[in-house]
């Protein structure tokens, strides 16, 4: 799809800086269709918090580390709760909010229930996460996202390197034969 075609979807003057702005609603999820889809070219993509109001919540479970890696980037929950407020299931919100919780972003999690609520959904806040999964430590929301999830990659797996992998040689009982050993290499080195 051209960026003319897109325009004529979504009209022109929906489109604001190449976000359409037009707030139809997708008949499976309920959600703003066009709203916060940044077109690129002849694609269109969701922003990050879009992409994390209309995954379900198995998306969670299954691909844990890429999702703490982007909610570690939203540093704001007005975005969230633009999107939540825009017809968003309360379900949804509950769910964001369990998953702000359990990396913790506790603070963000409570302004997207309180305002919820405010707004008059009943909202439950549940963990989306499976029970024992662990939460990985991403850091600061400004390194760039590969960053976080090579942290968090190695995070997940570093007792399973560790356990696997040859236990160090220690000192060497003669100092002497060991040093005479690494002269006669080191030609070889060289």
């Amino acid at each position: 799809m051209s960026t003319q075609e897109a325009q004529s979807e979504c009209g022109a003057a929906d489109l604001k800086g190449g976000i359409c702005q037009r707030a139809g609603v997708h008949t499976l999820t309920g959600l703003s269709e066009c709203q916060d889809q940044p077109i690129l070219g002849a694609l269109r993509f969701f922003t990050p918090e879009a992409a994390l109001a209309r995954v379900p919540e198995s998306f969670f479970r299954h691909h844990s580390l890429e999702t703490q890696v982007v909610l570690a980037r939203i540093t704001d929950a007005s975005d969230l709760l633009r999107i939540l407020l825009d017809g968003g299931p309360s379900a949804v919100a509950g769910r964001l909010a369990g998953a702000l919780r359990r990396a913790g972003r506790a603070e963000q999690a409570d302004e997207i229930l309180s305002t919820m609520k405010r707004a008059g959904y009943d909202v439950r806040e549940s963990d989306p996460y499976a029970n024992g999964q662990p939460v990985f430590a991403v850091t600061r929301p400004t390194e760039a996202p590969i960053v976080s999830r090579i942290q968090a990659l190695w995070a997940s797996t570093r007792d399973a390197v560790l356990e696997n992998f040859p236990r160090p040689p220690g000192l060497p009982d003669k100092a002497e034969a060991y040093l005479a050993h690494m002269d006669d290499i080191y030609k070889n080195d060289a």
